[in-house]
């Protein structure tokens, strides 16, 4: 018996939709709770996320939490959509799943990730592999087969199954979109990108019931093809080659590793500013004036040692009684809805040392760290 037709797009939206009803509300009170703590984080985070969390430990520490509740909401929804249970239910039947589910998700993004370098075998596999969690959840087969017989049953109806995919996930992406593109002049999270996540957190359930019975198509028509686990050495490979992938980037680009690195700068840099003011203190009490405080050799001393740290150097602004003088800052805080962006050092004669907007102060128009008539707190 040889593979039979798939059902057609009409009729599994129109299944979708029949069990989505059905099951509407188990399945909203399922994603629920994930969906709220994804909000916070991503509410406190954007649109830098990597650089807040690493910056605040309750953040990282919600953003863990989040990612673990989904993982196991993931899981539970499945169950719910397969059988006829409840919410509790559905998340207690699916604990036993949660470190399978993790193994191979894992495996599931290494291995797309590292054909995505080559970008068709990324997306050949991605289809291959998309029902590896309904064949850990429904046959309970584990680790790199689950992928492989995700990969047995869309065989030889590759281009079927690719573009039943490309139907149902096109809204999201449309949704996700025109939510970027709504960003482009705005860096805050707004109540319209509430709406877009709520949304999203609702279309997700939809989804995966769509995904679950074109498996169920798929397992229900393959025919009498047997199962041969083959290739999967080239899998394991590319897996390998993957984590090698990831462990060199994490070496490099550890956003948190980097932040320490750029705080452990920025404090050097302070130090030194320090004795650029004590230094012009100096020389003011020599020559009664700051002009041509370039020419100090202290100014010249610390100001060298600072561009040797953030290649910028210093840079100021001077009249007789006055000064101020700025130079960058490795760790940067970017400009959102409650903060201006922090991007310089601002030491100047009033004995101020403060991180300040380079585009704002110490200029030519303003020169100095902060209004006169301000208080040293920023």
């Amino acid at each position: 018996m040889e593979n039979q037709q798939l059902l057609k797009p009409t009729a599994l939206l129109s299944h979708t939709w029949k069990i989505y009803k059905t099951k509407f509300w188990t399945l909203l009170g399922i994603i629920f709770l994930p969906t709220i703590l994804s909000l916070t984080v991503t509410a406190n985070t954007y649109p830098h996320l990597y650089s807040a969390l690493s910056q605040s430990l309750p953040l990282m520490g919600l953003y863990g939490l989040e990612l673990f509740i989904s993982l196991w909401a993931g899981v539970a929804l499945i169950y719910a959509i397969e059988e006829k249970i409840g919410i509790i239910e559905s998340y207690r039947r699916s604990w036993k799943k949660i470190i399978s589910f993790l193994y191979i998700y894992i495996l599931y993004i290494v291995i797309i990730g590292a054909s995505s370098l080559l970008i068709v075998p990324g997306i050949i596999f991605s289809v291959w592999f998309s029902f590896w969690f309904f064949v850990l959840v429904g046959e309970n087969i584990k680790g790199m087969d689950a992928l492989m017989k995700s990969k047995y049953y869309v065989q030889g109806r590759w281009w079927s199954v690719f573009w039943r995919l490309v139907l149902i996930l096109s809204p999201s992406l449309l949704l996700g979109a025109v939510g970027t593109l709504g960003k482009a002049d705005n860096n805050s999270f707004t109540g319209f990108d509430c709406l877009l996540f709520l949304l999203l957190g609702v279309i997700g359930p939809f989804i995966t019931v769509y995904l679950f019975l074109i498996y169920k198509n798929l397992k229900e028509t393959r025919g009498t093809v047997e199962f041969k686990n083959k290739g999967k050495s080239w899998f394991i490979a590319i897996t390998i080659f993957g984590m090698f992938m990831i462990f060199i980037g994490f070496i490099n680009f550890n956003p948190v590793s980097n932040s320490s690195l750029k705080t452990a700068k920025d404090a050097k840099i302070m130090s030194y500013m320090e004795q650029v003011k004590e230094s012009l203190y100096i020389y003011h009490n020599k020559g009664s004036s700051y002009l041509g405080l370039e020419t100090d050799p202290g100014y010249s001393i610390f100001c060298q040692k600072i561009a040797e740290i953030n290649k910028s150097g210093c840079q100021a602004q001077a009249s007789k009684d006055s000064f101020c003088v700025k130079t960058e800052l490795n760790n940067k805080r970017e400009k959102t809805s409650y903060s201006r962006r922090e991007d310089y050092w601002c030491i100047d004669n009033s004995g101020v040392s403060i991180v300040i907007d380079g585009n704002d102060r110490c200029t030519s128009e303003k020169p100095y760290c902060i209004e006169p008539s301000s208080s040293p707190a920023y």
